[in-house]
């Protein structure tokens, strides 16, 4: 069972982690790069393109050059990582930053040709209703690329808090057998998905824990312990730790990628305009928010 996030929490977690996001990403950008060759193999020609969990924006000029007619929406709950992304490519042409939640998306339906997805469906505080909110917003044949963490993700950090106490101090991230499952209710066609793993390598447990502070990827769900954590309690975890330390003298940390691809339905029953999606219209030249929805035509 997935856990339960904190909506508020994740949003402030990335806010902080904004200003040093891009210097910490190592990862981030292999995978969103792996996630961006995929696309060579595929035919489509999108007019609009939603870069879901677009983050600081690195990849979006990226999908601006691929697509160079189409409209690309920069969305992300992170009005901070969403600032550093209009400041890194302001003055580029049919290019949008929104903020707001994959579970509410503020497009029409059958709107979009395109979502690139990298890292951010775990993120979800309602998984099953962001998928829904995907097929939504899709055209019939329109595509979903995406990579998420799975479930081996951390997961020598979490044995080692289980050693600790019985609190949730690592999430529990998606099967990719479950992920598939999740595709299919939610009347995805010809779902696709790999996995690869990657072992980042620390001296210590706390630079490993310094490091995913840096990336904002902590503890957010809502059973989380509060307060700080005890000093024998970090000893603890620390010592458990030093148990998987290598020949090289290195603490691994296992990630797991989840790679991704399903197609929207070539038959859709409901009947909507062309290309039209809802956006807020102080987002034109500038940072939305999901909260005011006015129609805009590309």
């Amino acid at each position: 069972m997935l856990n339960q996030l904190d909506e508020k929490k994740i949003a402030f977690r990335f806010n902080k982690a904004a200003h040093r996001y891009d210097s910490a990403a190592v990862l981030q950008r292999t995978v969103g790069n792996a996630l961006l060759k995929r696309l060579e193999g595929i035919r489509l020609w999108p007019q609009t393109i939603l870069d879901l969990g677009c983050g600081t924006g690195h990849f979006t000029p990226f999908l601006k050059k691929a697509y160079s007619s189409a409209s690309i929406i920069g969305f992300d709950q992170s009005t901070g990582m969403l600032k550093r992304a209009q400041e890194k490519n302001e003055g580029v042409s049919k290019m949008y930053w929104l903020a707001g939640q994959a579970e509410s998306l503020p497009f029409s339906d059958h709107s979009v040709e395109l979502i690139y997805s990298n890292l951010m469906l775990h993120w979800s505080v309602d998984f099953q209703e962001a998928l829904n909110e995907l097929s939504r917003v899709l055209k019939p044949g329109g595509l979903l690329l995406f990579s998420i963490v799975g479930a081996d993700t951390l997961k020598e950090l979490r044995y080692c808090w289980s050693q600790v106490d019985d609190n949730s101090h690592v999430h529990v991230f998606p099967d990719m057998h479950d992920l598939g499952d999740a595709l299919l209710q939610t009347a995805f066609t010809d779902p696709v998905m790999d996995v690869e793993y990657f072992t980042l390598l620390y001296s210590s447990a706390f630079f490993l824990m310094k490091d995913l502070k840096a990336l904002g990827v902590q503890n957010l769900s809502i059973d989380r312990h509060r307060g700080l954590t005890a000093k024998k309690s970090l000893q603890t975890l620390i010592q458990s730790y030093e148990t998987f330390r290598n020949s090289a003298e290195k603490l691994p940390a296992t990630w797991e990628i989840i790679y991704g691809h399903a197609w929207a339905p070539l038959e859709m029953t409901d009947k909507v305009g062309v290309n039209e999606i809802k956006i807020a219209v102080d987002s034109i030249g500038g940072l939305g928010s999901a909260s005011r929805r006015h129609p805009l035509l590309f």
